[in-house]
């Protein structure tokens, strides 16, 4: 989770925003100060849908989504309290 505290000459609101495709929260308690909040979005490894000893990539590029298109059959293994094997990031 990332937090950032941005000053927007054009934010002129006071409340709440949750950008529900991108997983980030806005909180602007005082207009023109924004409180940006990244939320942590779930990892996945792709196990081929023969080969499942070692994961062929991670859905950190394409999405869950846009994994069964590419590779229709895989296996999704999310991953938890470790690093991915494919870029190393934690989750």
């Amino acid at each position: 989770m990332k937090v950032q505290l941005q000053f927007k000459w054009f934010d002129l609101w006071i409340g709440l925003f949750i950008d529900s495709k991108n997983k980030v929260l806005y909180m602007c308690l005082i207009p023109m100060v924004v409180i940006k909040i990244v939320l942590p979005q779930r990892h996945y490894m792709i196990y081929g849908k023969y080969y499942k000893e070692k994961p062929i990539g991670c859905c950190s590029e394409l999405g869950k989504e846009g994994v069964f298109e590419e590779e229709p059959g895989c296996t999704l293994v999310r991953v938890k309290k470790k690093k991915c094997l494919v870029c190393n990031e934690d989750d």
